[in-house]
């Protein structure tokens, strides 16, 4: 496209540009050389341009102090033209947030870039702001929160603008110095200063934190010291009392990771007399390796690691460790996280190597003691191998203090507060109203999701569980159970104190509200889902399948949050059974399970003549239809074959939802098979939603529907 040269011409190249960015995915790197803290970009171009430190320091008390580029965007346009990609950066980062519809007070001509410097640590955001101001007064604020091309700006300690810059650029080795004294002064901050963080609560945060010990772990990896040469096993249970106190002032690390297959070193009846005996720490995968050093260069002297403190032989052993989960990750001191590592084998210390979208670019500013710089840049953050393992989330969910090794830096995350060693968010930031989460997407303590209903939060982590990969299909709602445990715990303490837990769904039984929002769970894509061969649970628990699932209603797309009206429920949960394979995991694998339901229940032949609609992509994309139209939402193909095939059998729909008004009629609840030759016993495959627009001759279609009595329901078994 031709340079721009009038205003309307900068209005479509921006456009144009816009659209360009728009084909760039979070973790696409744009066609520009990447660089590096060590070796960032400058050229005449951007060597032009200085920061006026002084400036900077002597408007500590504001938010932000401007840096005024003096160029024009049509001068970055040029610029960026001339192979400049600082200024390229800035053209991109003003075009993705550009909104050709609203005009601006400033004029594109004569307008200048400035970059808004935030104050570390007392400004309300990390990130610079760009905006497009003018002498006259008009300002263009791109707001950074919403656009991926965020502006963050350092100074390296040695540089002369350190002493006026407070961020540092990440501290990319991941064994040094400053990366152990960070962790354990995140740890030593926690303690003495987060009350939310202690498990020992009833005591003030002077005293020293210490577990209680009916709450240790069966088994413990013990490190020799001082260099963490070897580890023993050691069996709790039967330490002395003295090194039982010593454990529980001291504390114990666990470790969160990726297994990436079996485990060339693990606990079983064969190997469990080495490793009490003792054994190199060498002979260990490289995750594990590297987490038995990090935990003795902290100063700690015990660890738990999944693979080396649980009999992987013994299933009865095993279930009632998997069971103990949520007291081992709750009670610990600290959960090692190795994010960046995609195995057992693959190790997570090291040099860190960050991505940058954009930079870093090394800008001067000027300081009363000479010229110094600054880098501004912007990270790409690509999803983490442990944030597709299904294991790892309740890992973190149930932690209070995480130490997350990614690909960029350690990351601390606690129950209160979120820290980077090195970054912008150096200074640990407590967080307002659960934000920010995290600084490693998907990794984070339940907490963070406190301000919503506990439901809500299951139906969020849901969302995120089936999302991730899980090797043995059949771990389905083990793999999940510790989490439930902890916020079905909430639920009932918090808001429901009758709430049950049902082979995944969390519900009320005496409140159709609540059943029929726990049922009302639809797969994000069934061309992508599957059901699980190994049976897992019921069909009417999303438990059943291997593909994402919303629950929430609100993605649900049955409708229910959408209704302006009040909603009926014809229906009623007699009653409930789900046969436990282990009755000690209360929360963990099921052997079978049936629901009776009396409500509505109607063949799918009483539709024939209303236009139908099977969904056969993702959820999401499906628009609630003002017309009279019956969607049907097929948990899988397999299932949408039932729907379509030549010969189909015959299917039913159990009504959950009924909504009337004088202008529209609306239900929605599952799409049901039978179940052997009579019509008794049902499974799911499946859900539905109907409606109409008017009271017109469709509507006359439904009129049973709205006149049924509950008394003339049907009882059918849901297995």
């Amino acid at each position: 496209m031709a340079l721009p040269a009038t205003e309307d011409e900068i209005l479509r190249f921006l456009q144009h540009r816009k659209d360009e960015l728009s084909y760039l995915t979070d973790d696409t790197t744009p066609s520009w050389e990447t660089f590096t803290f060590d070796n960032p970009h400058s050229c005449h171009y951007c060597a032009n341009l200085v920061v006026d430190g002084c400036a900077y320091a002597s408007s500590e008390g504001d938010d932000t102090t401007p840096f005024n580029l003096k160029t024009s965007l049509l001068e970055a346009i040029q610029l960026s033209n001339h192979g400049c990609p600082f200024f390229e950066w800035l053209v991109n980062t003003y075009a993705d947030r550009h909104d050709r519809s609203r005009r601006l007070t400033v004029s594109y001509m004569d307008g200048h870039l400035q970059i808004g410097l935030p104050h570390f640590p007392q400004s309300y955001s990390w990130f610079a702001t760009l905006e497009l101001t003018s002498e006259g007064g008009g300002t263009a604020y791109i707001p950074e929160d919403l656009s991926r091309w965020r502006i963050f700006f350092c100074a390296k300690s040695d540089n002369l603008a350190a002493e006026y810059v407070s961020s540092r650029p990440h501290e990319l080795d991941l064994e040094s110095h400053l990366t152990v004294k960070f962790a354990t002064d995140c740890l030593t901050e926690c303690k003495t200063k987060h009350d939310i963080c202690r498990m020992d609560t009833n005591k003030t945060l002077s005293e020293a934190e210490i577990l209680d010990k009916t709450d240790l772990p069966t088994r413990l990896l013990e490190i020799s010291s001082p260099n963490a040469n070897n580890i023993r096993l050691v069996e709790v249970t039967k330490l002395p009392i003295s090194t039982l106190d010593e454990i529980a002032k001291a504390g114990f690390v666990t470790l969160s990771y990726c297994w990436g297959g079996d485990q060339p070193v693990k606990l079983t009846k064969k190997t469990a007399q080495e490793l009490h005996k003792g054994i190199a720490a060498s002979s260990l995968p490289k995750t594990l390796q590297d987490a038995v050093k990090h935990t003795s260069a902290l100063g700690m002297k015990y660890i738990w690691i999944d693979a080396l403190c649980i009999p992987q032989d013994d299933d009865l052993e095993k279930g009632l460790e998997i069971a103990r989960l949520p007291s081992y990750y709750r009670n610990n001191t600290a959960t090692v996280v190795a994010a960046s590592a995609e195995s057992c084998t693959s190790g997570f210390l090291g040099r860190a190597k960050p991505q940058f979208l954009a930079g870093p670019f090394e800008i001067a500013m000027k300081t009363p003691k000479g010229m110094g710089s600054v880098l501004f840049y912007t990270t790409l953050e690509p999803p983490q191998p442990t944030t597709f393992r299904a294991w790892t989330l309740q890992e973190s969910l149930l932690s209070r203090r995480l130490l997350i090794f990614g690909p960029d830096r350690l990351i601390w995350c606690c129950l209160a507060a979120n820290s980077g060693c090195g970054g912008p968010d150096a200074t640990m930031t407590t967080r307002i109203m659960g934000f920010p989460q995290s600084l490693v997407s998907n990794v984070y303590p339940v907490t963070v999701l406190e301000t919503l209903p506990a439901l809500q939060q299951w139906d969020m982590v849901i969302l995120n569980y089936t999302r991730r990969r899980l090797t043995n299909s059949s771990d389905k709602l083990l793999a999940i159970a510790a989490a439930a445990e902890a916020i079905h715990a909430t639920s009932r303490r918090r808001e429901q104190q009758d709430s049950i837990y049902l082979a995944g769904l969390m519900t009320v039984v005496d409140s159709p509200d609540f059943v029929s929002n726990a049922l009302g769970w639809l797969t994000a894509d069934p061309t992508a889902a599957s059901r699980i061969q190994t049976y897992t649970a019921p069909s009417w628990s999303w438990a059943c399948i291997d593909g994402q699932i919303f629950s929430d209603p609100s993605y649900s797309g049955l409708g229910t949050w959408r209704a302006k009206w009040g909603i009926q429920h014809r229906f009623r949960l007699i009653h409930h059974e789900v046969a436990l394979v282990l009755p000690q995991a209360p929360y963990g694998a099921v052997s079978s399970g049936f629901l009776k339901i009396k409500g509505p229940v109607w063949s799918l032949d009483y539709f024939k003549e209303v236009p139908l609609y099977i969904n056969e992509g993702h959820v999401e994309d499906v628009e609630v239809s003002l017309e009279c139209r019956l969607t049907l939402f097929p948990d899988t193909s397999t299932d949408k074959e039932l729907i379509v095939m030549k010969d189909p059998p015959k299917l039913y729909l159990l009504e959950l939802n009924l909504a009337d008004s004088l202008s529209r009629f609306w239900t929605s609840g599952l799409l049901l098979c039978p179940v052997g030759d009579g019509e008794t016993e049902f499974r799911r495959v499946g859900a539905y939603r109907y409606n109409t627009s008017a009271k017109g001759d469709d509507y006359m279609i439904v009129t049973d529907w709205v006149t049924f009595p509950l008394e003339e329901g049907r009882e059918i078994t849901l297995i």
